[in-house]
């Protein structure tokens, strides 16, 4: 990793680093951490098939190389059952390997070594892009319900016991944001 440059965002975020380099695991770790984003580290495809079946990421970051096995067939399994982000961190940087990552479902490759304020600039796009098609397919048709509250993502509004709340289209994706 080339430097520390950390950009502070508002959006935090859930993510699952699949690497194996303790040093490379600690530096992002920190950059991270300082992003305010909520971070699991696997060290193994055993370490993170446990995780992924206990938890909901918002992304995963995969390097290819691992002692039990790759970070593609973990892609792979990954992607028959969702289309959570998946970018691949890697030193494997032929042209094979970059074109089977993404022909496998990843949404990105980067190769080390790498800057950090690229890599989460890269992050950061993924997870928008992600939000964006969540907002406009899936939710569309499947309003968020808690209680007396209604979030109707195709309508944009709010109900509140009954109560329709108009919503500005700022108030509405901060909304969004803090229900997510």
């Amino acid at each position: 990793m080339r430097g520390f440059c950390v950009i502070l965002t508002d959006m935090m975020s859930k993510l699952l680093l699949l690497e194996d380099d303790l040093s490379l695991v600690t530096a992002l770790s920190f950059v991270f951490k300082k992003q305010g984003d909520e971070l699991e580290v696997a060290r193994t495809i055993r370490e993170a098939d446990a995780l992924w079946s206990e938890s909901k990421y918002d992304l995963l970051v995969l390097d290819v190389s691992l002692p039990d096995g790759t970070g593609f067939a973990f892609c792979e399994k990954v992607r028959q059952v969702s289309k959570v982000p998946i970018m691949f961190l890697t030193a494997s940087d032929e042209e094979m390997n970059v074109i089977m990552g993404l022909n496998l479902g990843a949404d990105d490759y980067i190769t080390k070594p790498f800057g950090s304020a690229e890599l989460l600039a890269r992050i950061r796009t993924s997870l928008r892009h992600s939000t964006r098609m969540n907002t406009s397919s899936d939710q569309l048709f499947h309003p968020y319900k808690c209680g007396e509250l209604i979030l109707d993502f195709e309508k944009r509004t709010l109900t509140i016991s009954g109560n329709i709340v108009h919503l500005t289209p700022i108030s509405f994706q901060i909304t969004y944001f803090l229900i997510k």
